[in-house]
């Protein structure tokens, strides 16, 4: 299966932390918050990795290079000032008949991925948008609107259904690119997801079953530094692949 991990976002709120580096660099503990997204990924035999970077920086790619340490193929993707995430993604999607994963670089991930494919597959939906529980209103990404049948029915605090949080992952079906217009390929996939809405599109939601921060703010960075040294003793030495221990668990 194809992953693209989108790395164009930088968290102005943390500027002062990533000024001199790139949000998905940032130190959680012994490694950069998107060494755990890689590992995760090659933990579920996600291999084939597509970097979506700025054209004009390249300092992930200088620290990952190809990622053979973390038993992966990573390849980099250079999006430019006129381009955004989703048009990248179309230009693949116009020549791949697959699935694929989509997962923003600067935010921690533990959740299990085999459970989302298959979510995605037994509601044949054409994209499906990983969320989580709101939990802090301050901050709030995207809220969406799911109804009884995992279907999103909403964007925003107008729809009705039971309400969560997107937390910037998706799982997509190349198709679905093919038949909206270019304009929202000119923005990220959030934007699309309102155009694929508007034409009846089937969107599902799967709410994580395990640990999600968009280090959106300093208290969420220091939550999730406490939460990685909570575990520090079943972390395996960066490079390693097996699996990371659970950093979040229900109750």
């Amino acid at each position: 299966m194809k992953s693209f991990l989108i790395a164009t976002i930088e968290e102005t709120e943390l500027s002062s932390l990533t000024n001199c580096s790139s949000a998905p660099l940032l130190p959680l503990v012994d490694r950069p918050v998107m060494v755990y997204t890689v590992e995760l990924l090659a933990r579920y035999g996600i291999r084939d990795i597509s970097v979506v970077q700025p054209s004009h920086l390249n300092k992930i790619e200088k620290y990952f290079k190809d990622g053979k340490r973390w038993n992966v193929n990573l390849t980099y993707l250079r999006q430019d000032t006129s381009q955004g995430s989703a048009g990248i993604l179309k230009e693949w999607a116009d020549t791949h008949r697959e699935s694929f994963l989509v997962i923003p670089a600067n935010c921690f991930f533990d959740f299990n991925i085999d459970a989302a494919l298959e979510h995605h597959y037994r509601t044949n939906a054409q994209i499906t948008m990983i969320v989580a529980r709101c939990m802090d209103a301050e901050h709030l990404a995207q809220t969406v609107q799911i109804d009884a049948d995992s279907r999103v029915v909403g964007l925003g605090d107008n729809a009705h259904g039971r309400q969560f949080q997107a937390t910037g992952a998706y799982i997509c079906e190349p198709q679905v690119f093919q038949e909206i217009p270019v304009e929202p390929l000119c923005g990220n996939i959030t934007q699309v997801i309102p155009v694929l809405l508007a034409e009846g599109q089937k969107v599902s939601g799967f709410e994580i079953d395990g640990y999600w921060n968009p280090l959106h703010s300093f208290p969420a960075y220091k939550e999730a530094q406490e939460e990685c040294l909570a575990a520090l003793m079943h972390l395996p030495p960066e490079g390693n692949p097996s699996r990371i221990h659970k950093l979040y668990a229900d109750g």
